[in-house]
């Protein structure tokens, strides 16, 4: 047998051969490679000495079974960092992509803007916007952008085709409300536009989710399902009683919020500072 002249790792696989190697010819032996003894298990060999080439190395072998590369050989792990989100240190537009990474079990760190520092570093964003996230050679814009990248790396885009398509039509319909309150919240007249939506718009919307709702919107949680709560979240912060009237939507709310990564980011206060509060 070849084992005491090309010392190789081989693995026994039982039924691959229908005999063992003797006891005797398993006792620990030195074989000299490249000048250098390394102790090595013997299956069918004898452990006869050799001079083998300076690249030689040591090995465990058995009799019978298949050679394999030594695991001493085999790659280290890559080392994972953490995708980088950048944004102000406030509860707002970064608040969905954190939480999909924490459910998607994607490693994050937030790199906090000072708005003082924002003038200075608008012009070197894509879009002059932030959140921004940077993940090895990916550096991207557009908040739902990186949520839905950080929904691929976490497994919350939606398995099933259904699942996928109302998580995208959720996704969606996040935006167009995130942008109906924040239309009045930043315009001229932000009390009575703010007012308007809390006691219209807002209602409006939630009642086309009640009628969406059985519990949750989707089988599996995705990323739309962790856009609508972020969103809710926020008109919370704005009107503690805003979602009273929809029993549905609040229990939706409800569930999520007691789930345990979520209701520990929270505990963490790792959502930032309050941003959008009525204080009239």
């Amino acid at each position: 047998f070849f084992s005491g002249l090309f010392p190789v790792q081989m693995y026994s696989y039982g039924s691959a051969f229908p005999y063992a190697a003797p006891a005797a010819y398993a006792a620990p032996s030195t074989i000299s490679y490249g000048g250098f003894g390394y102790p090595t298990t013997l299956g069918s060999s004898y452990g006869y000495p050799f001079g083998a080439p300076t690249y030689s190395y040591p090995t465990t072998s058995f009799f019978g079974g298949f050679a394999s590369f030594p695991a001493a050989f085999a790659p280290a792990p890559a080392e994972v960092k953490p995708v980088k989100l950048t944004y102000f240190g406030v509860k707002a537009k970064g608040l969905l992509p954190m939480l999909v990474a924490e459910i998607g079990g994607v490693a994050y760190e937030w790199e906090k803007v000072d708005m003082a520092d924002w003038p200075a570093m608008k012009e070197s964003t894509p879009f002059g916007q932030l959140p921004v996230m940077t993940d090895g050679d990916v550096h991207m814009a557009q908040s739902n952008a990186i949520a839905l990248y950080l929904a691929k790396k976490g497994g919350l885009l939606g398995t099933e085709d259904a699942d996928f398509a109302t998580s995208a039509m959720l996704l969606c319909q996040y935006e167009d409300m995130f942008n109906a309150f924040v239309k009045g919240y930043y315009g001229p007249n932000k009390e009575a536009d703010v007012d308007a939506y809390l006691a219209e718009g807002l209602p409006s919307s939630l009642a086309k989710l009640e009628a969406l709702l059985s519990g949750s919107f989707t089988n599996e949680r995705t990323v739309g399902e962790l856009a609508i709560f972020s969103f809710l979240n926020i008109m919370k912060d704005m009107d503690a009683n805003c979602l009273d009237a929809f029993p549905a939507v609040t229990a939706f709310y409800d569930h999520l919020l007691k789930n345990e990564k979520i209701a520990k980011f929270f505990a963490d206060d790792k959502a930032g500072a309050l941003w959008y509060k009525k204080d009239w």
